[in-house]
């Protein structure tokens, strides 16, 4: 992986769900929801908690391992199961409202041209719309087989960040 002869390890995680503002990369998600937003699409989201994301890294650093990459994912999932897994700990109604991928991109369109009049970010950003119609399961077995890894569960990780969040006041 090095070609200069540094030692390195790569990590190409899949979405980290953890605490965080709401107005910052995959916790858009979770205000989405909260916001009780009716539209979902289909695909598939792939995942992991921030906190495996962590642990991956120290093992690596105490095992010294080097010139290596590992995809980091605990699992993937529908929209629409995702979305209801969150709205049920949220207490609040999921999205119920199928949108075809094509006008989930052209929203995206929209939504990026009304924050560049608004000046306020866009929730849904031309890559997000992008990843939201796939239905690609990323393989971390490499990872799960070097450190007998085992990931925490979607349920694990919505529930602990949503307790995080909320105790911190961020929904």
């Amino acid at each position: 992986l090095s070609k200069i002869g540094l030692p390195i390890v790569i990590f190409n995680p899949s979405v980290i769900l953890g605490p965080a503002n709401l107005d910052r990369s995959s916790a858009k998600l979770f205000q989405y929801v909260a916001d009780q937003k009716p539209f979902y699409t289909k695909g598939l989201i792939n995942f992991v908690d921030v906190r495996d994301v962590a642990d991956s890294i120290l093992l690596v650093l105490e095992q010294g391992v080097i010139n290596q990459q590992f995809i980091l994912n605990a699992g993937s999932v529908s929209y629409q199961e995702f979305f209801a897994e969150m709205a049920k700990i949220l207490k609040v109604q999921p999205p119920s409202i199928n949108i075809p991928r094509k006008l989930i991109l052209l929203g995206a369109v929209m939504e990026n041209l009304w924050s560049k009049l608004t000046g306020k970010k866009p929730t849904l950003t031309l890559e997000t719309a992008k990843m939201a119609g796939s239905n690609y399961r990323y393989n971390a077995n490499k990872h799960k087989n070097a450190f007998q890894f085992q990931y925490k569960t979607l349920q694990d990780s919505l529930q602990w960040t949503i307790e995080e969040m909320q105790i911190n006041k961020k929904i």
